[in-house]
């Protein structure tokens, strides 16, 4: 009789644990490594016009991981957001200095959500994708 109640007390405990590895594993969602989020990489282009900067997104086309690709004139910059699994920073810059070899990075940090899902409208590639645009 004894041996019958610590195995029902044994097989309780067991499956409040299971049950508390459960929910613990329920409620702590998986933790994003912040190297993999879309990052944004902030250019500085001298003189930057716009056949200029038309240019330089072209540039970025054939370069894997590129996001989109946004010119301002007015402040000489190319904030370019790329994901850091498929490209890095000296990888967009090769593609840049062939057209704008003054080209500098000024800085790098993680992308607006907002620039990250931009989907194909700033897309270096948008022109000759075969993707569906939506």
């Amino acid at each position: 009789m004894k041996s019958a109640r610590l195995v029902t007390i044994a097989v309780g405990i067991a499956f409040l644990l299971a049950q508390g590895a459960w929910a613990a594993d329920k409620a702590a969602p998986a933790v994003q490594d912040p190297q993999d989020l879309p990052h944004t990489a902030i250019y500085k282009v001298p003189e930057l016009t716009t056949a200029l900067s038309k240019q330089l997104v072209k540039s970025l086309g054939d370069v894997q991981g590129i996001l989109s690709a946004k010119p301002d004139t007015k402040a000489s910059t190319l904030a370019v957001t790329f994901a850091p699994a498929k490209t890095d920073t000296d990888a967009i810059q090769a593609a840049l200095r062939p057209v704008a070899p003054e080209t500098t990075l000024d800085k790098v940090g993680p992308a607006d959500p907002k620039q990250a899902k931009s989907g194909c409208g700033g897309c270096p590639k948008s022109s000759s994708c075969g993707k569906k645009k939506s």
